[in-house]
């Protein structure tokens, strides 16, 4: 089990003191192969720009707190022509000190560890435990590694140990997300990969050709689930027939 260090403490200007509802838990990695150690002393001692997060870990043991969780750390602030989403006022954020790689395991066994102790401590639902990128509508490609939705859902799934995130929640990020720039073909791509593990190339060029010219994908995935449904109803109808068929040979 890691242990959490008190030790440093971040700078004045990398944060406001409370004022964090602790609604969400965001994910961050740091862009650097920097420790968790020196990262904490960078936090305490040296100041540039407006920038902290509450913890810091690299899956050594020891993970460095910097902030208490009800202070608001300078974080996942929207820049400027960017709408915020989730902000700096109602998350805690947990800095990975990653490159943009895929985290280690013992980088996920740590935030695994952390993230359940702060939605058990704060009573913070799996779908509230975001990315950076899910923050504003600017997308910061943070945690890079796990921008693409697919490897997303499986860390998502590790950390919050469970099928946490209903199909509903992510319908909805999706759509929230990606719709607004006009480019749900690749929202929906994004979507179906992740939950059959397979591109789905065919069946999704297929409804875009024929169902998106008038540039509504939402109807063409009404349509297509009319379809599915609809087939399905046909087989429930041959397989009464068929078992009547074979009764009646019986």
């Amino acid at each position: 089990m890691p242990t959490i260090s008190r030790e440093y403490h971040a700078h004045a200007g990398r944060y406001a003191s409370g004022g964090n509802s602790c609604d969400y838990i965001v994910i961050h990695n740091t862009g650097n192969s920097a420790s968790a150690l020196a990262e904490a002393r960078n936090q305490q001692n040296n100041f540039s720009r407006p920038a902290g997060a509450h913890y810091f870990l690299d899956g050594g043991g020891v993970i460095y707190q910097l902030l208490d969780d009800t202070d608001t750390a300078w974080a996942v602030g929207a820049w400027s022509g960017a709408r915020q989403l989730i902000s700096n006022y109602e998350s805690i954020s947990i800095e990975v000190c990653s490159d943009g790689v895929e985290f280690t395991d013992a980088e996920i066994e740590e935030l695994t560890w952390l993230v359940q102790l702060l939605m058990e401590r704060h009573d913070i639902p799996a779908r509230n435990v975001v990315r950076h990128w899910d923050c504003h509508t600017g997308h910061k490609e943070c945690p890079a590694w796990y921008v693409p939705m697919n490897r997303w859902y499986v860390l998502h799934k590790t950390i919050t140990e469970g099928d946490n995130m209903r199909p509903a929640d992510v319908w909805e990020y999706n759509y929230r997300n990606t719709a607004p720039k006009g480019n749900m073909y690749n929202c929906m791509t994004d979507v179906h990969e992740m939950l059959t593990h397979r591109r789905p190339a065919d069946i999704w060029e297929y409804n875009y050709k024929n169902s998106a010219p008038g540039g509504n994908m939402y109807s063409c995935m009404l349509q297509m689930h009319q379809k599915l449904t609809d087939n399905e109803k046909k087989v429930a109808e041959l397989d009464k027939k068929l078992d009547e068929i074979l009764k009646a040979l019986g």
